[in-house]
């Protein structure tokens, strides 16, 4: 059943909400002092800035956003870029529309390179901002909406960056939905395909995520239904480049079709490899699912079947709720909703061994805080969003902080070496950047 326009909205910033929340672990090495950096900018609201909503990491930049951020106007938001220098974590820059508008919740989703990340804003559809370094400083050098004739909604939804070519996921009213590639050229940015399932269906919500590997793009349907019934399994579909033209060339689901297991929820691609988060796996009627990860592996010209990789002990409900992966490194998040302004959650380092991802420990942060709502993995290092972590915090709201683990020898101790966050002055509800 096709939803109205009202309902699709209130949908859109749930879901933007979502993708967009104990001692020390085996794995996690222990004793260490983490630096602690405050942003540089005034006009944060505690209770409804989101920081760390999104978060990415590329060489020695990372960007965390604040889409609740007052200000250019409540809600304008903001998306912060920190540079490694002299083994410290500072604020480089941050990054506004230059159209910025009160409401418009600027940096609902991020991907970075080293000198270009590309943010989400302008409200429940887009656009998508593209901002690049030119040596000196960060410029909006693009800007990418939907189009016009299109049936949009959400468009900047979920994002996939590698080098010149850009993934944007978008949802649609009373029509299936489409996601986007573009290519950068000397010319600017050009859309390069259009990608739609071969079963597309109304409501399936593909596009949710998306990830991208050289000329191979998988698109993640939570809500796909199964073939003889309406049971939203959900499914993932993997797009390749043929003669030009973007084909799809496999959909994968999980080993069980169950009844809303939401498969799809969240993916990642490694090369061969993908990892496929299920949110909704052991759901009931008491309580939701833990959630489970699959992982598949494309060898001699096809698909592996489905394998569920290891399950943390303990594990929080909502296991891949968000995935990152690269180089053999994954990080993976079990993140639920219990509120508009809490969430619990958890983030977990996993790398990959003979073909098998294998578990290696929970990223516990200094302040044992539940993370794992945002992530992003570049090489030895794990960037962690904790959008309603309440550190060192008594009262009712929470001020959102982003953690970074590293584990320079990738001899599986990651331990947490930065935290990035912004400070409550005493007897004041505002949170101020202080310079």
């Amino acid at each position: 059943m096709a939803l109205s326009s009202v309902q699709l909205t209130t949908l859109i910033l749930a879901l933007f909400a979502l993708a967009s929340s104990a001692s020390a672990v085996s794995g996690i090495a222990p004793g260490n002092t983490a630096q602690v950096i405050y942003p540089d900018q005034s006009g944060l609201n505690a209770a409804d800035n989101r920081f760390a909503q999104a978060v990415a990491i590329a060489g020695n930049r990372m960007t965390v956003t604040a889409p609740g951020h007052d200000l250019f106007g409540r809600n304008a938001g903001v998306a912060f870029v920190y540079g490694l220098e002299d083994n410290s974590w500072r604020l480089e820059y941050e990054l506004i529309p230059l159209e910025a508008q009160a409401e418009s919740e600027f940096g609902r989703a991020v991907v970075m390179e080293e000198s270009r990340a590309v943010v989400t804003g302008g409200g429940t559809n887009g656009p998508v901002y593209v901002f690049d370094y030119d040596g000196q400083a960060w410029v909006q050098s693009a800007v990418i909406s939907s189009e016009p004739a299109s049936k949009d909604f959400g468009f900047g939804l979920s994002l996939a960056l590698e080098d010149n070519r850009l993934v944007i996921g978008s949802l649609a009213i009373d029509v299936p939905a489409t996601v986007y590639v573009y290519q950068h050229s000397d010319d600017g940015w050009r859309r390069q395909g259009l990608l739609m399932s071969n079963d597309a269906e109304i409501d399936d919500r593909f596009g949710f995520s998306v990830a991208l590997h050289g000329d191979r793009v998988l698109v993640g349907a939570p809500l796909e239904s199964a073939e003889t019934s309406r049971s939203l399994p959900g499914a993932a579909y993997v797009f390749e480049i043929n003669n030009g033209e973007w084909v799809q060339t496999e959909k994968l689901v999980g080993s069980s079709r169950d009844l809303n297991s939401r498969f799809g929820f969240s993916v990642g691609l490694d090369g061969n490899f993908a990892l496929i988060g299920a949110t909704g796996v052991g759901a009931s009627a008491n309580g939701p699912g833990i959630g489970a990860v699959f992982a598949f592996e494309y060898a001699n010209q096809s698909w592996s079947d489905p394998s569920a990789i290891e399950l943390p002990d303990p594990v929080r409900a909502g296991f891949g709720g968000a995935i990152s992966v690269s180089n053999g490194i994954a990080a993976i998040g079990s993140h639920r909703i219990l509120s508009p302004r809490r969430s619990a959650g958890s983030a977990y380092a996993y790398r990959r061994v003979a073909g098998q991802w294998q578990f290696v420990s929970e990223l516990t942060a200094d302040n044992e805080r539940p993370t794992g709502n945002s992530l992003s993995v570049d090489a030895d290092r794990i960037v962690v969003g904790a959008v309603s972590d309440d550190s060192d915090n008594e009262q009712s709201f929470e001020q959102g902080a982003a953690y970074l683990f590293e584990d320079p020898e990738l001899s599986d101790l990651w331990r947490q070496t930065a935290r990035l966050e912004q400070p409550l002055l005493p007897g004041n509800e505002r949170a101020f950047f202080g310079r």
